[in-house]
């Protein structure tokens, strides 16, 4: 291994014979990054609300500390997800390899999806921080926008099962 080995692309680690260092390596890794970023900004709102009052702060809060649970239950599928899809069609490419029947790239798209909405739920949630910095009325609405991303997050997720199920029977 060499010095800069890790620092760009993947790191290694025991995922490496699961998932491999290719598409679905990267999948899995892009939605705990994204998810990562969501717990980040809910964590830095009890930060925020040391030491003084924030109107809302704690209705946001909690909404938003339900939303690192349903998270942290969605990380966990996408893994098991991509660490079946390598079992199938494994990679260590980039290219995302059709599987089976040539349904995979669908099941990546909504892996790839799902992870998008999961960082704009991060957004929401950060738009919902700076609200109750503010101490603006928008917070509330602000985490209803994380609470509808990480639903759609859901459905892809979901959607992405339902298909890697047929391969699965």
């Amino acid at each position: 291994m060499g010095l800069l080995d890790g620092l760009f692309g993947s790191r290694p680690s025991g995922d490496d014979e699961v998932l491999g260092r290719g598409v679905w390596r990267r999948a899995s890794d892009r939605f705990s990054r994204a998810v990562d970023r969501f717990i980040h900004v809910v964590e830095g709102i009890d930060a925020d609300a040391l030491g003084r009052e924030l109107t809302g702060a704690t209705v946001v809060r909690d909404s938003l500390a339900t939303n690192t649970h349903v998270l942290a239950g969605l990380a966990d599928q996408v893994h098991e997800l991509c660490v079946s899809a390598q079992r199938l069609a494994p990679t260590d490419r980039l290219e995302i390899p059709g599987g089976p029947d040539g349904s995979f790239p669908e099941l990546h798209r909504h892996i790839s999806r799902a992870a998008t909405c999961v960082a704009q739920a991060a957004e929401a949630a950060t738009m919902a921080r700076v609200s109750l910095r503010a101490d603006s009325a928008q917070a509330t609405e602000r985490a209803a926008g994380a609470d509808r991303a990480i639903t759609a997050a859901s459905g892809n997720i979901e959607a992405a099962r339902k298909l890697l199920a047929r391969h699965l029977r």
